[in-house]
């Protein structure tokens, strides 16, 4: 229950502040290994 009202809290202040979310986070991981392996190709 803690950790519901936790992440409950975490979503609603995420909606005010706009933090880097983990989601935003894999995506920007997954945009620079794009960006990796487009750069270390020889196209």
């Amino acid at each position: 229950m803690d950790t519901y009202l936790y992440h409950e809290f975490i979503a609603i202040n995420n909606t005010f502040n706009q933090p880097i979310t983990p989601r935003e986070i894999a995506r920007a991981k997954k945009s620079s290994y794009s960006a990796q392996t487009k750069d270390g190709k020889v196209l």
